[in-house]
């Protein structure tokens, strides 16, 4: 049975997350705007509370635009995985998900760096909600490498990446098995 004779019922529904191909698109433009933004932040992340708060409520609003992105193209390409606006979308989300990983590479070991200013900032009520994210950098401390050492990990995630986007994108058809006579 094809996708469109199924009773839309039955199927997702996921203009909740854009109700067209334009809105993913305006999406992705927010993304890759914030992106910029984020990475125009390098050197000033701990500069003052003010400069910490805009990082981390700019990296929040960025994580929430990327996660709806890749979520409604992974879905898509679930659905209706032979379909190249689907694919062409997911690329476009595994892309971001790739430049922020490389051109973002600095962030953790900059908070770091500035351990015991961000840590009186985290005691201040405005920045209680970036405690918790913060305290899963903490604990990343005894494991992290130096800048090139980071830089060059965050690169390479899109080359490591490569075969299980690969294996993701294979769709392998069989014919019906006969038991009894029946498919």
């Amino acid at each position: 049975m094809k996708r469109e004779e199924v009773l839309s019922q039955y199927k997702w529904d996921l203009s909740s997350l854009f109700p067209n191909q334009d809105a993913f698109d305006e999406n992705i433009r927010r993304c890759e705007e914030l992106l910029t933004a984020l990475k125009q932040m390098e050197g000033s992340i701990c500069k003052d509370c003010e400069s910490f708060i805009a990082y981390m409520e700019t990296s929040e609003a960025f994580g929430s635009c990327l996660d709806n992105a890749y979520v409604y193209a992974k879905m898509c390409c679930d659905v209706e995985p032979e379909k190249a606006l689907n694919q062409q979308n997911l690329a476009k989300a595994e892309l971001l998900i790739n430049t922020q990983q490389s051109e973002l590479a600095f962030v953790d070991l900059e908070l770091i760096r500035h351990k015991e200013i961000v840590d009186e900032y985290l005691k201040q009520p405005a920045c209680k909600d970036f405690r918790y994210p913060i305290s899963c950098v903490w604990k990343t401390i005894p494991h992290r490498l130096d800048e090139a050492g980071e830089k060059m990990l965050a690169d390479m995630q899109d080359i490591c990446d490569n075969a299980q986007r690969t294996y993701q994108s294979w769709r392998v058809t069989f014919k019906d098995v006969m038991v009894d006579g029946k498919p």
